[in-house]
């Protein structure tokens, strides 16, 4: 991930410190933090570099499930200089502890464009 990914990571962590149910019900947050859990498992991928598409892409979908927790799905590009653009997708489910700035994951599953599971970790 780059800087200015983590940078924005941190602005948005910091600006929502003071109102606890805007931490626990914010979905850009809550999808920021299931790009970090993805990120941090790209090396069990058979590609790696992929880019997620952004929070406000139409390739995007983030639901919050009540009780500080959201469902993210996304799309991964990895263009490959010698072939067409490989496509993956995840699934994320992540857990606010209520208000604070600790998330955790609960559930991820990445597939390739065939629907073949990548990885999948479950976490209770």
């Amino acid at each position: 991930m780059n800087r200015l990914a983590i940078a924005v990571v941190c602005v948005v962590l910091l600006t929502n410190c003071s109102d606890p149910n805007i931490r626990c019900e914010n979905q850009e947050e809550a999808y920021l933090i299931a790009e970090l859990y993805f990120a941090g498992r790209q090396d069990k991928l058979p590609h790696m570099g992929g880019l997620v598409a952004g929070y406000s892409s139409k390739d995007t979908q983030v639901t919050y499930l009540g009780e500080c927790t959201h469902k993210v799905q996304s799309v991964v590009t990895e263009n490959n200089k010698n072939l067409r653009p490989i496509f993956m997708t995840f699934e994320a489910v992540v857990v606010n502890d209520y208000g604070s700035e600790n998330w955790k994951l609960k559930f991820l599953e990445v597939k390739d464009s065939n629907g073949k599971v990548l990885i999948t970790e479950k976490n209770e």
